[in-house]
């Protein structure tokens, strides 16, 4: 169910950032996403763990934060949205499957409902 997810848009930097910290306090299937992304370039690509079931995605390309996913070569980390806690602190951004922008300072369950 896409409803309940999320993606953690990291460009490399932030990847690197998160990677060398290790600021992972977080679930292990996140963890693996990390170790996945680091190295590789986002252009925008999902790393999708096995535990989530992600349909197909349409996104409008022409929108500002897709071109901001574009423009940094940002790649994203999906994950569920009751998770959102342990990574709005962190590097990157985070947006909902239809790639619009969660701010950190509101709750993903508001936005989700």
């Amino acid at each position: 169910m896409t409803k309940n997810i999320l993606i953690w848009w990291l460009d490399q930097e932030e990847t690197k950032k998160v990677y060398k910290n290790k600021l992972l306090n977080l679930p292990t299937y996140i963890v693996e996403g990390i170790d996945s992304r680091f190295g590789r370039a986002g252009r925008g690509r999902l790393w999708v763990p096995k535990e989530i079931e992600c349909e197909t995605i349409n996104w409008k390309d022409g929108t500002p934060i897709c071109k901001l996913i574009s423009l940094s070569s940002a790649g994203g980390i999906v994950f569920h949205s009751y998770d959102f806690d342990k990574v709005k602190h962190l590097p990157g951004f985070v947006t909902d499957i239809n790639c619009t922008w969660i701010p950190p300072l509101r709750k993903a369950k508001e936005l989700l409902k």
